[in-house]
Protein backbone atom coordinates (compact mmCIF):
# COMPACT_ATOMS: atom_id res chain seq x y z
CA UNK A 1 0.00 0.00 0.00
CA UNK A 2 1.54 3.14 -1.14
CA UNK A 3 0.56 5.99 1.29
CA UNK A 4 0.91 8.81 -1.21
CA UNK A 5 -1.97 7.56 -2.83
CA UNK A 6 -4.39 7.04 -0.03
CA UNK A 7 -6.99 9.97 0.08
CA UNK A 8 -8.20 11.32 3.52
CA UNK A 9 -11.21 9.63 3.47
CA UNK A 10 -9.20 6.27 2.87
CA UNK A 11 -6.53 7.37 5.77
CA UNK A 12 -9.03 7.58 8.32
CA UNK A 13 -10.79 4.12 7.47
CA UNK A 14 -7.24 3.05 7.54
CA UNK A 15 -6.07 4.56 11.06
CA UNK A 16 -9.63 3.89 12.36
CA UNK A 17 -9.08 -0.35 11.46
CA UNK A 18 -5.51 0.33 12.90
CA UNK A 19 -7.05 1.94 16.36
CA UNK A 20 -9.72 -0.90 16.31
CA UNK A 21 -7.04 -3.83 15.78
CA UNK A 22 -5.10 -1.60 19.22
CA UNK A 23 -7.92 -1.45 21.35
CA UNK A 24 -8.35 -5.67 20.88
CA UNK A 25 -4.74 -5.77 21.52
CA UNK A 26 -4.85 -4.02 24.95
CA UNK A 27 -8.08 -5.50 25.73
CA UNK A 28 -6.29 -9.17 25.58
CA UNK A 29 -3.09 -7.49 27.11
CA UNK A 30 -5.11 -6.76 30.62
CA UNK A 31 -6.76 -9.86 30.48
CA UNK A 32 -3.75 -11.64 30.40
CA UNK A 33 -1.87 -9.46 32.90
CA UNK A 34 -4.99 -10.40 35.11
CA UNK A 35 -4.65 -13.89 34.65
CA UNK A 36 -0.97 -13.81 35.48
CA UNK A 37 -1.43 -11.91 38.83
CA UNK A 38 -3.95 -13.99 39.70
CA UNK A 39 -1.73 -17.15 39.28
CA UNK A 40 1.56 -15.16 40.15
CA UNK A 41 3.21 -16.81 37.52
CA UNK A 42 5.80 -14.05 37.26
CA UNK A 43 7.59 -15.10 40.17
CA UNK A 44 8.85 -18.47 38.04
CA UNK A 45 10.02 -16.31 35.03
CA UNK A 46 12.91 -14.26 37.71
CA UNK A 47 10.59 -11.44 38.34
CA UNK A 48 9.54 -9.83 41.91
CA UNK A 49 6.30 -8.58 40.97
CA UNK A 50 3.96 -7.84 38.51
CA UNK A 51 5.40 -4.47 38.12
CA UNK A 52 9.18 -5.79 37.91
CA UNK A 53 7.76 -8.33 34.56
CA UNK A 54 6.08 -5.18 33.19
CA UNK A 55 8.73 -2.71 33.31
CA UNK A 56 12.18 -5.26 32.81
CA UNK A 57 10.27 -8.07 30.97
CA UNK A 58 7.90 -6.03 29.02
CA UNK A 59 9.82 -2.98 28.64
CA UNK A 60 7.23 -0.91 29.33
CA UNK A 61 7.34 2.59 31.19
CA UNK A 62 6.27 2.79 34.76
CA UNK A 63 3.18 4.52 33.71
CA UNK A 64 2.42 2.62 30.98
CA UNK A 65 3.01 -0.82 33.25
CA UNK A 66 0.53 0.86 36.70
CA UNK A 67 -2.24 1.18 33.75
CA UNK A 68 -2.10 -2.02 33.19
CA UNK A 69 -1.45 -3.22 36.37
CA UNK A 70 -4.47 -1.33 37.19
CA UNK A 71 -6.99 -2.39 34.57
CA UNK A 72 -6.07 -6.06 35.04
CA UNK A 73 -7.03 -5.78 38.84
CA UNK A 74 -10.43 -3.87 37.66
CA UNK A 75 -10.97 -6.64 35.56
CA UNK A 76 -10.90 -9.39 38.14
CA UNK A 77 -14.00 -7.82 40.48
CA UNK A 78 -15.53 -5.96 36.88
CA UNK A 79 -15.30 -8.40 34.03
CA UNK A 80 -17.44 -6.53 31.61
CA UNK A 81 -14.28 -3.95 31.34
CA UNK A 82 -12.60 -6.49 29.03
CA UNK A 83 -15.54 -5.74 26.38
CA UNK A 84 -15.27 -2.16 26.98
CA UNK A 85 -11.40 -1.33 26.84
CA UNK A 86 -12.23 -3.59 23.48
CA UNK A 87 -14.71 -1.27 21.90
CA UNK A 88 -12.93 1.49 23.16
CA UNK A 89 -15.47 2.67 25.26
CA UNK A 90 -12.82 2.89 27.90
CA UNK A 91 -9.39 3.45 27.26
CA UNK A 92 -6.16 2.67 30.29
CA UNK A 93 -6.52 5.78 31.62
CA UNK A 94 -10.03 5.71 32.40
CA UNK A 95 -9.74 2.76 33.97
CA UNK A 96 -6.59 3.59 36.22
CA UNK A 97 -8.18 7.04 37.08
CA UNK A 98 -11.74 4.62 38.12
CA UNK A 99 -9.20 2.45 39.75
CA UNK A 100 -8.69 4.91 42.45
CA UNK A 101 -12.00 4.44 43.70
CA UNK A 102 -12.05 1.69 46.69
CA UNK A 103 -15.57 0.89 46.97
CA UNK A 104 -16.45 -1.38 44.60
CA UNK A 105 -20.29 -0.37 44.60
CA UNK A 106 -19.30 2.60 43.54
CA UNK A 107 -16.76 1.83 40.88
CA UNK A 108 -19.46 -0.11 39.40
CA UNK A 109 -21.34 2.78 38.34
CA UNK A 110 -18.29 4.91 37.72
CA UNK A 111 -17.57 2.63 35.14
CA UNK A 112 -20.54 3.18 33.39
CA UNK A 113 -20.80 6.81 33.75
CA UNK A 114 -16.83 6.67 32.03
CA UNK A 115 -17.68 5.54 29.41
CA UNK A 116 -16.59 7.80 26.11
CA UNK A 117 -15.04 9.75 28.40
CA UNK A 118 -11.78 11.41 28.63
CA UNK A 119 -9.46 11.21 31.50
CA UNK A 120 -10.39 14.63 32.35
CA UNK A 121 -13.96 14.25 32.73
CA UNK A 122 -13.57 10.83 34.68
CA UNK A 123 -10.96 12.43 37.14
CA UNK A 124 -14.00 15.29 37.82
CA UNK A 125 -16.30 11.93 38.30
CA UNK A 126 -13.32 10.31 40.56
CA UNK A 127 -12.64 13.39 42.42
CA UNK A 128 -15.16 13.59 45.01
CA UNK A 129 -14.74 10.13 46.07
CA UNK A 130 -11.70 10.23 47.10
CA UNK A 131 -10.47 11.38 50.49
CA UNK A 132 -9.13 14.97 50.59
CA UNK A 133 -5.06 15.79 50.07
CA UNK A 134 -3.86 18.57 51.42
CA UNK A 135 -1.11 20.21 50.21
CA UNK A 136 2.38 19.59 51.27
CA UNK A 137 4.60 22.32 53.27
CA UNK A 138 8.03 23.10 52.86
CA UNK A 139 9.29 21.33 56.43
CA UNK A 140 7.70 19.90 59.19
CA UNK A 141 5.78 22.03 61.80
CA UNK A 142 2.90 21.49 64.34
CA UNK A 143 -0.57 22.31 63.13
CA UNK A 144 -3.65 22.10 65.06
CA UNK A 145 -6.23 20.12 62.95
CA UNK A 146 -10.26 20.27 63.69
CA UNK A 147 -12.17 17.60 64.72
CA UNK A 148 -15.54 17.81 64.18
CA UNK A 149 -18.36 16.24 66.41
CA UNK A 150 -20.77 13.56 65.34
CA UNK A 151 -22.90 15.32 62.90
CA UNK A 152 -26.33 13.88 65.20
CA UNK A 153 -24.61 16.37 68.34
CA UNK A 154 -23.44 19.23 66.18
CA UNK A 155 -25.49 22.64 65.96
CA UNK A 156 -24.39 26.25 65.77
CA UNK A 157 -23.52 26.68 69.26
CA UNK A 158 -21.24 23.45 69.22
CA UNK A 159 -17.74 23.39 69.81
CA UNK A 160 -14.64 21.60 67.71
CA UNK A 161 -11.84 19.89 69.66
CA UNK A 162 -8.55 20.27 68.44
CA UNK A 163 -5.63 17.91 68.09
CA UNK A 164 -1.90 18.39 67.34
CA UNK A 165 -0.58 16.63 63.87
CA UNK A 166 2.21 17.61 61.49
CA UNK A 167 2.63 18.89 57.96
CA UNK A 168 5.00 17.03 56.77
CA UNK A 169 7.12 18.13 53.24
CA UNK A 170 10.44 15.91 51.98
CA UNK A 171 12.30 16.14 48.23
CA UNK A 172 12.89 12.21 46.95
CA UNK A 173 15.48 11.13 45.04
CA UNK A 174 15.40 8.68 42.05
CA UNK A 175 15.57 5.40 43.29
CA UNK A 176 13.38 6.17 46.66
CA UNK A 177 10.38 7.34 44.34
CA UNK A 178 10.43 4.31 42.26
CA UNK A 179 10.51 2.48 45.10
CA UNK A 180 7.34 4.68 46.55
CA UNK A 181 5.39 4.05 43.48
CA UNK A 182 6.49 0.33 43.65
CA UNK A 183 4.73 0.40 47.45
CA UNK A 184 1.69 1.25 46.22
CA UNK A 185 1.17 -0.97 43.32
CA UNK A 186 0.93 -3.68 45.94
CA UNK A 187 -1.10 -1.44 48.51
CA UNK A 188 -3.62 0.39 46.27
CA UNK A 189 -4.56 4.22 47.05
CA UNK A 190 -4.00 4.56 50.96
CA UNK A 191 -3.37 8.07 52.29
CA UNK A 192 1.04 8.64 52.33
CA UNK A 193 0.69 9.28 56.27
CA UNK A 194 -0.69 5.49 56.53
CA UNK A 195 1.98 4.24 54.06
CA UNK A 196 4.43 6.12 56.63
CA UNK A 197 2.77 4.24 59.65
CA UNK A 198 2.83 1.09 59.07
CA UNK A 199 6.54 1.47 57.86
CA UNK A 200 8.18 2.76 60.81
CA UNK A 201 5.69 0.73 62.82
CA UNK A 202 6.96 -2.67 61.41
CA UNK A 203 11.13 -1.07 61.04
CA UNK A 204 10.10 -0.26 64.97
CA UNK A 205 8.54 -3.71 65.76
CA UNK A 206 11.47 -5.42 63.77
CA UNK A 207 14.20 -3.33 65.66
CA UNK A 208 12.60 -4.32 69.34
CA UNK A 209 12.60 -7.79 68.31
CA UNK A 210 16.16 -7.93 67.17
CA UNK A 211 17.19 -6.01 70.31
CA UNK A 212 15.23 -8.89 72.55
CA UNK A 213 17.08 -11.95 70.48
CA UNK A 214 20.23 -10.46 71.09
CA UNK A 215 19.60 -10.02 74.99
CA UNK A 216 18.73 -13.73 75.25
CA UNK A 217 21.52 -15.45 76.24
CA UNK A 218 20.42 -19.27 76.48
CA UNK A 219 17.93 -19.90 73.70
CA UNK A 220 16.27 -22.68 72.48
CA UNK A 221 16.20 -23.25 68.63
CA UNK A 222 14.80 -19.37 67.75
CA UNK A 223 14.26 -18.13 63.70
CA UNK A 224 16.77 -15.61 65.01
CA UNK A 225 19.59 -14.61 62.57
CA UNK A 226 22.40 -13.68 63.61
CA UNK A 227 23.86 -10.47 62.22
CA UNK A 228 27.32 -11.93 61.18
CA UNK A 229 25.54 -14.70 59.34
CA UNK A 230 23.64 -12.13 57.71
CA UNK A 231 26.18 -10.21 56.69
CA UNK A 232 27.85 -13.23 54.67
CA UNK A 233 25.14 -14.40 52.89
CA UNK A 234 24.20 -10.58 52.02
CA UNK A 235 27.58 -10.58 50.62
CA UNK A 236 28.20 -14.12 48.98
CA UNK A 237 24.32 -13.28 47.07
CA UNK A 238 25.77 -9.81 45.78
CA UNK A 239 22.45 -8.11 47.57
CA UNK A 240 20.10 -9.58 44.96
CA UNK A 241 17.51 -11.84 44.43
CA UNK A 242 18.62 -15.48 43.83
CA UNK A 243 15.60 -16.93 42.34
CA UNK A 244 16.50 -17.85 38.44
CA UNK A 245 13.97 -18.65 36.24
CA UNK A 246 14.48 -21.82 34.07
CA UNK A 247 15.57 -20.50 31.69
CA UNK A 248 18.12 -18.60 33.38
CA UNK A 249 17.05 -15.17 34.34
CA UNK A 250 18.09 -13.93 37.97
CA UNK A 251 15.58 -11.77 39.94
CA UNK A 252 16.77 -7.99 39.46
CA UNK A 253 15.38 -7.09 43.10
CA UNK A 254 17.90 -5.88 45.32
CA UNK A 255 15.39 -3.85 47.94
CA UNK A 256 13.42 -5.54 50.60
CA UNK A 257 15.00 -8.68 50.66
CA UNK A 258 14.24 -11.39 53.33
CA UNK A 259 16.94 -14.32 54.30
CA UNK A 260 14.98 -17.70 53.00
CA UNK A 261 15.54 -20.92 54.77
CA UNK A 262 16.41 -23.73 51.77
CA UNK A 263 15.36 -26.32 53.95
CA UNK A 264 12.55 -24.56 55.72
CA UNK A 265 12.73 -23.42 59.52
CA UNK A 266 9.44 -25.22 60.58
CA UNK A 267 11.11 -29.17 58.82
CA UNK A 268 13.70 -28.17 60.97
CA UNK A 269 16.31 -26.07 58.60
CA UNK A 270 18.88 -24.02 60.57
CA UNK A 271 19.76 -21.02 60.42
CA UNK A 272 23.51 -21.47 59.15
CA UNK A 273 25.19 -19.50 55.84
CA UNK A 274 24.48 -22.89 53.87
CA UNK A 275 21.11 -22.96 54.32
CA UNK A 276 19.98 -19.33 54.20
CA UNK A 277 19.52 -16.88 50.92
CA UNK A 278 18.55 -13.83 50.10
CA UNK A 279 15.03 -13.85 48.29
CA UNK A 280 12.46 -10.89 47.33
CA UNK A 281 8.99 -11.34 48.65
CA UNK A 282 7.60 -12.86 45.44
CA UNK A 283 10.21 -15.38 45.51
CA UNK A 284 9.72 -16.22 49.20
CA UNK A 285 6.25 -16.98 49.25
CA UNK A 286 6.95 -18.78 45.82
CA UNK A 287 9.29 -21.11 47.86
CA UNK A 288 7.15 -21.39 50.66
CA UNK A 289 4.19 -21.96 48.39
CA UNK A 290 5.50 -25.03 46.68
CA UNK A 291 6.92 -26.45 49.86
CA UNK A 292 3.45 -26.10 52.07
CA UNK A 293 1.14 -25.58 48.87
CA UNK A 294 -0.77 -22.50 48.07
CA UNK A 295 -3.59 -22.72 49.51
CA UNK A 296 -2.10 -23.29 52.83
CA UNK A 297 -0.18 -20.25 52.49
CA UNK A 298 -2.88 -17.86 51.13
CA UNK A 299 -4.68 -18.87 54.69
CA UNK A 300 -1.97 -18.37 56.51
CA UNK A 301 -1.48 -14.58 54.97
CA UNK A 302 -5.43 -13.74 55.21
CA UNK A 303 -4.61 -14.33 58.78
CA UNK A 304 -1.44 -12.35 59.30
CA UNK A 305 -3.67 -8.82 60.20
CA UNK A 306 -6.21 -9.91 62.06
Amino acid sequence: MLLEKLSPEEFDKVIRTMKSKENEAIADMVLHLCEMDKRQFFRELGYSSLFSYCTEGLKYSEGASYRRIQAARALKEHPDIYDKLKSGLLSLCTVAEVSRVRDESKKTNLISKAEGKSKREVERLVSPLLPPVKSKKSSIRVVQREVAPAPIFESSTSTRETEESYALSVQLDKETYELLNRVKEHTGYIPLNELLKRTFRHFVNDKARDSRARKIKVLKKSRYISLSVRKTVRKRDQGQCTFVSKSGKRCSERCGLEYDHIVPFSTGGSNEVNNLRLRCRGHNQLHAEETFGREFMQGKRANVFK
